[in-house]
């Protein structure tokens, strides 16, 4: 028995919506992009081409640090399936995940700091945990990825977000918003994206989680 996770299951995840057949503006990632426009198109870039490296590399600090923790925490679960998986057909993709780990500091005694939790306050402090723990973000999303796509193989098939675009631009300050379209069928969707311009550069902010309704 194994999770069944595709790739683009997890991009929604990790709210990592942003696909679209523009092409990419060349910019250094490590000082942000000219214009939202701009960072908006490399990320889409990233994304169709796998690069989840240089996918978050186009995220703000904050984002990537979430991003981070979202899959960490992924990790963990696959690592708890695995206990499930009486044939060992997963004993040697788990190996090479807890080498990924270990890469990126978050060895057994790093994680099990951490407390399974379902309080929202307290996943936060375990996100900011990792995040101060996984100096390269980017570089550690996009090992995890890849790990994934080897784990999962046949998974990969794109998605509703494959045409999207980007429309009703406005910028304001340090701040932008846009909106990205996907078109499945007849059915056109609408879904908000933020910006900020971090360090002289623009990033793109991944939303946040919609929370459930209180029972």
């Amino acid at each position: 028995m194994r999770p069944r996770v595709t790739m683009l299951t997890t991009l929604l995840l990790v709210g990592a919506a942003c696909w679209t057949h523009a092409p990419a503006q060349d910019a250094e990632p490590t000082t942000g992009y000219a214009s939202p426009k701009a960072v908006f198109e490399a990320a889409t870039k990233a994304s169709k081409k796998k690069d989840f490296k240089a996918f978050t590399a186009c995220l703000t600090p904050e984002s990537q640090g979430k991003l981070a923790g979202q899959l960490a925490g992924l990790s963990v679960m696959f690592k708890a399936f695995s206990a499930l998986d009486k044939e060992g057909k997963m004993k040697d993709k788990i190996a090479d995940l807890d080498k990924i780990m270990d890469k990126h500091g978050l060895t057994k005694e790093a994680m099990a700091k951490l407390k399974p939790t379902k309080d929202p306050k307290e996943i936060e402090k375990n996100n900011k945990a990792i995040t101060t723990i996984v100096k390269d973000k980017p570089a550690f999303v996009g090992d995890v990825m890849k790990w994934l796509e080897a784990a999962n193989p046949g998974n990969s098939k794109g998605g509703p977000l494959d045409e999207a675009t980007l429309k009703d631009l406005k910028i304001d300050g340090d701040k932008a918003t846009g909106k990205v379209v996907t078109k499945t069928g007849d059915k056109v969707k609408e879904e908000p994206m933020e910006f900020a311009k971090v360090g002289g550069g623009w990033r793109i902010v991944l939303p946040e989680p919609k929370a459930k309704d209180a029972k």
